[in-house]
């Protein structure tokens, strides 16, 4: 099917399409690209529209842009809010027209300008079929576009959360700056060497983040209660929420030892997730500054400590000699 036609029949296909892109600009990519298939041939451009400053401008860009008005065919069409056809050569910036005919479509949600597409180099007006695919494109284009900010804004906010946390549960004892992000990277360099999948490594490289969050939960108890409880508490908050339900195992355990001496629940061996035991081994080292000089004493002194393939894995850290920049 082509291009006119899926857009005319399935413009659904086309939000969901779109709402694939990793960001805004590739959004504005995949966009562009559509619109150019639709019509066979020319340039494209894409302007979102920022209503706090009533500008046109490209998604990634917030210094300059075009003013609604007719001086550009970005800014008629917002001006306007129509299917435009264009012979008179109104300037694109970014784009040079080569043919007589220019398209501007605009991109909406719900009645409101989401931004502008537009289409240069034409050598004749587009036929019905294909404008009414490019209508269709505009509308399917403004519901994925907001699919795609929202998520953008979700993931900030998720990492703006993630840092506060990571920063506060590091504030709790002195000295441990950097100690979230010395296990994490550790952790991650041991799943790599045991050849772990890209989902456990990513889930490792997450519950490190996360792994002290439970002194967070317990400030203001007895020390000697939050370091035997925050385990605990820990996974209980991540359960507490959709997202992070997912680290609670790893992060309950990473205080476990693998002869059953740990907390907080005695586990061993294989009662234990091996992202837990990554992660236990890789905390336990970046806690002890003074054993990173001699890391095989480390291990024959907590031989019973950690499962046996993660201290192996430790070794082959050792021998890379990459162990002081990923502690440092």
């Amino acid at each position: 099917m082509s291009t006119t036609a899926r857009l005319s029949a399935d413009p659904l296909s086309v939000v969901q399409q779109l709402s694939l892109a990793r960001n805004r600009e590739s959004f504005a990519r995949d966009l562009e690209q559509l619109a150019v298939d639709c019509l066979g041939q020319g340039q494209a451009r894409f302007f979102r529209f920022r209503s706090e400053v009533g500008m046109l401008m490209r998604p990634w860009e917030s210094q300059s842009g075009i003013p609604l008005g007719e001086e550009t065919l970005p800014g008629r069409v917002a001006l306007y809010l129509e299917l435009t056809l264009d012979r008179r050569g109104l300037p694109v910036p970014g784009l040079a027209t080569s043919g007589p005919v220019n398209v501007g479509i605009p991109v909406m949600l719900y009645g409101a300008l989401v931004g502008v597409l537009v289409v240069v180099g034409l050598p004749h007006d587009p036929d019905r079929p294909t404008a009414e695919a490019l209508f269709h494109l505009g509308r399917a284009a403004g519901v994925a576009w907001e699919l795609i900010r929202r998520t953008e804004d979700q993931v900030a906010y998720a990492q703006r959360v993630e840092d506060l946390l990571v920063g506060a549960s590091e504030s709790l004892t002195p000295g441990r700056r950097g100690h979230t992000m010395r296990v994490a990277r550790l952790a991650t360099e041991l799943a790599t060497l045991m050849d772990l999948s890209a989902q456990s490594r990513n889930l490792i490289w997450r519950s490190a983040l996360y792994h002290d969050v439970g002194k967070l939960v317990l400030a203001g108890q007895l020390e000697s209660d939050v370091e035997k409880g925050h385990p605990a508490a820990g996974a209980e908050f991540l359960r507490s929420g959709r997202v992070l339900r997912e680290l609670a195992p790893i992060v309950e355990a990473h205080h476990e030892r693998y002869d059953g001496s740990g907390f907080p629940h005695g586990r061993k061996s294989d009662e234990v997730p091996i992202e837990a035991w990554v992660l236990a081994l890789a905390e336990h080292l970046a806690e002890e500054p003074q054993s990173w000089n001699d890391v095989e004493g480390f291990l024959h002194r907590h031989e019973d400590r950690h499962h046996p393939a993660v201290a192996d894995a430790l070794g082959g850290v050792l021998v890379s000699g990459r162990l002081g920049e990923i502690l440092g």
